[in-house]
Order: C-alpha cells, then sequence, then structure tokens
C-alpha cells in the first residue's frame, strides 16, 4: 500500500508460528513519540519447497479498535491442539484482548475479553 504521508511504511512486528509453518508481518508507520500507525496485517505459509508465501492480506488501518495495539503478538496454538491448521492471532491492548481470524474476509476482528479496570499504560510486550 502506497504511503500517502511523509513517514513510509515500515515492518512494525513479525511473529513466526511455534509450528513454523505460519508467519505474520504487521505494516505501517512509527511515529513521533513512541507511536505506530498499523496498516496492513500479512499472513504468509510455507509452501512444499518450504518458502514463505503470502497467504492473506488484511488492511487494518480503517478498524477502530486496531488502533493502539501491542505489537507484540502470537499465534492461537489452541487450533493445533484441536488438530486443526492455525487460523487466529492474538493482540492486546489497554482495555482488552483481541483476536484476528486470518483466514476470515469479512469480521477478521473479534473482541475476546474487555478488561474490567484497564491497564496503566499500554503494553508494550504480553
Amino acid at each position: 500500500m502506497p504511503t500517502e504521508t511523509r513517514e513510509p511504511n515500515q515492518i512494525l512486528a513479525m511473529q513466526k508460528s511455534t509450528s513454523e509453518e505460519y508467519l505474520a508481518v504487521v505494516s505501517g508507520k512509527n511515529l513521533v513519540k513512541r507511536q505506530q500507525k498499523v496498516n496492513q496485517l500479512f499472513i504468509f505459509k510455507k509452501d512444499e519447497t518450504q518458502r514463505f508465501q503470502l497467504h492473506k492480506r488484511h488492511v487494518l488501518k480503517d478498524m477502530a479498535e486496531f488502533t493502539n495495539v501491542c505489537m507484540q503478538f502470537f499465534f492461537s496454538e489452541k487450533d493445533l491442539k484441536q488438530g486443526q491448521e492455525i487460523n487466529r492471532i492474538i493482540f492486546v491492548k489497554q482495555d482488552r484482548i483481541l483476536q484476528v481470524n486470518f483466514n476470515q474476509d469479512e469480521n477478521v476482528l473479534e473482541t475476546k475479553k474487555v478488561f474490567k479496570k484497564p491497564m496503566n499504560r499500554q503494553p508494550e510486550f504480553f
């Protein structure tokens, strides 16, 4: 996605699944005061040659719930334990836990838990 402002799009975070079949990449912009603006989520999957190929792409910049999300995230391994392929990623922000179902085309973002008392600071790690 081409940039429309002076800040270039960059890779903000990257995470590989524990099964090493998937790679998730979040792109966006690094802004002043350690703020980040998330643009897109790319999901890569290993092919038969063991190279990662683009599997899905989701535009996140228009999702209001996805602002101020911690960039340390992980794949939900619950699917693997049930004998299914991984299809979800877990994110956290000050007031809630979010889940992205990356194999869906619509309604990919779901709130899993809203905290009764939000955290004092935005989590950088979890």
